[in-house]
């Protein structure tokens, strides 16, 4: 530390005075003039250091296996320890973290992740501009590499995710979004969750083989306003009261101790995506649609047309689910609507398989219902329809469909054809859930198509055991993407190509998309 010195300059002096009318003697004063005292610099102050700092969050999603445990028997997945980590991951914690400047060499000491993954820095302002990207290892775990300026922004969510170490990065949701921009999803092929936090830096994009300038590529998390309206579309057949069992032929238990059917593993299933998304996406809206031989959407109309609802005193009552749209924000009610569909809630007072009570979270006052109305035969295309429509007459802005089934579609007026046409047409992704054994060849290359065609993704969850684990996996998707922005005007036919260079250096270049 360097010390100031003072300098300090001592005038002595000494004054005549003449005193008496004509008298030749003199005196010396010992009084001081003020104006004589000596003169006192004040001390160069030091020179001020402004220090920034430079924190984040580091996580690992959840395992397939893991997400669907929890599916079985739900839980809150959000750590009340750590609150920031979103649902659907870890902490990614004792991970090493560097910053690095552009010749890749450190700037300061490497700092360790706390229990919730967290980090922080704190760097001397002026070395902050030397500072490109933010490095972070743990073995057993890819690394990650990310611009600075993701950890500085301060509107960010500062949040990066990784992937285990032999998994693949995949592009599994593409769409776009205007005339210059597009939104895509990127997940890893272990856990099917959304790898969040890759930088603009990472990604290289081509049109009709042409390499193409972005403006910038920017995660959804930190965008405002940019929240998911989500249509889903639940299969309510008479083949969805199948027991189900794991791979090895177990029975799954519900958690009243009886096997689970189809039915109740596709609520708890749901439940556990409704509390996912809307934990990681306060603002997202979810409708649901149930779909037989007929198509049920749950809005007031059917739940008035099809319903007889009682309290505990066996009064009957009414419900609203207070949106003209279907489209539902509120949590609870939501899962109101997830227990409207299974026939094994008590509020149907199932005779047979698990008696599901209630979920903890609802607030209605709904405590019985006559029957179960809502069950035939498949209308799978028709309530993609259906879901599409719903959408298009709310005008929302990010839309999204997941539709799930069991069987093959046996009563629909509509085609695969006439589905990809349509959710073109309004540029809907419809994700695809396979949820039976004995689909034939030909119905499985359909649903294919359907997501495929739409720039979303097939899931086979023909072991419904681990249906838990693939709709966790939607949920992040649905919560975490990104958005690219181009100067150019895109022209309907042309070919996208997205690139995404990975921590170790190599480059993995997705299947090009034809932009509508």
């Amino acid at each position: 530390m360097k010390l100031n010195k003072i300098a300090l300059s001592i005038v002595l002096g000494s004054t005549l005075v003449a005193c008496g009318g004509g008298s030749s003697n003199t005196t010396q004063s010992n009084e001081t003039n003020p104006t004589d005292l000596p003169e006192i610099v004040p001390p160069t102050p030091a020179p001020v250091v402004n220090n920034q700092t430079i924190n984040g969050q580091l996580v690992v999603p959840i395992s397939i296996t893991t997400s669907a445990r929890r599916a079985i028997n739900p839980i809150q997945a959000r750590s009340a320890e750590c609150p920031n980590v979103p649902d659907g991951y870890l902490p990614l914690n004792s991970a090493t973290v560097e910053l690095k400047n552009a010749a890749g060499e450190n700037v300061g000491d490497s700092v360790a992740t706390n229990t919730c993954g967290e980090f922080t820095f704190v760097v001397a302002e002026d070395l902050v501009a030397n500072i490109e990207q933010v490095v972070a290892n743990k073995e057993g775990f890819k690394s990650i590499i990310s611009d600075i300026e993701n950890f500085l922004a301060a509107n960010a969510a500062k949040l990066v995710s990784t992937a285990e170490a032999d998994a693949v990065y995949e592009l599994t949701g593409f769409r776009k979004t205007s005339d210059n921009s597009v939104n895509f999803i990127i997940t890893d092929s272990k856990s099917k969750k959304a790898v969040i936090g890759l930088p603009e830096s990472a990604f290289s994009f081509s049109l009709d083989a042409l390499p193409l300038t972005v403006n910038n590529v920017v995660g959804s998390q930190n965008i405002a306003n940019d929240s998911t309206t989500l249509a889903l579309a639940l299969d309510s057949s008479g083949s969805m009261d199948i027991p189900v069992s794991d791979a090895n032929g177990a029975v799954i238990s519900a958690p009243d101790g009886n096997a689970h059917t189809r039915y109740s593993l596709v609520a708890s299933s749901t439940h556990q995506l409704v509390d996912m998304t809307k934990a990681n996406d306060p603002n997202a809206t979810i409708s649901v649609t149930l779909f037989s031989s007929h198509i049920y959407p749950l809005v007031d109309e059917t739940i008035t047309e099809y319903l007889s609802l009682f309290n505990v005193n066996g009064d009957q009552i009414s419900y609203s689910i207070n949106s003209p749209t279907g489209f539902v924000n509120d949590t609870s009610t939501l899962h109101t609507l997830i227990d409207l569909y299974s026939p094994q809630s008590e509020m149907y007072d199932p005779w047979w398989g698990p008696v599901i009570t209630r979920h903890e979270d609802r607030v209605d006052s709904i405590a019985s219902i006559d029957f179960y109305p809502f069950s035939g035969g498949t209308a799978f295309y028709d309530a993609i329809d259906s879901a599409i429509n719903q959408l298009v007459g709310a005008q929302v802005a990010k839309p999204a469909i997941v539709a799930l089934t069991d069987g093959e579609d046996n009563t629909s007026v509509n085609t695969p054809e006439d589905i990809i046409a349509k959710a073109n047409q309004y540029n809907i992704p419809v994700t695809v859930i396979a949820a039976g054994d004995d689909l034939k060849p030909e119905s499985t290359e359909a649903m294919q198509n359907i997501a495929a065609e739409t720039g979303s993704a097939y899931f086979d969850a023909t072991n419904i055991a681990a249906l838990g684990g693939f709709l966790a996996g939607i949920s992040t998707r649905v919560t975490f993407n990104y958005n690219a922005d181009f100067s150019q005007t895109f022209v309907s036919g042309q070919k996208l190509t997205i690139s995404l260079t990975l921590s170790d250096g190599s480059v993995v270049t997705y299947p090009e998309q034809v932009l509508p």
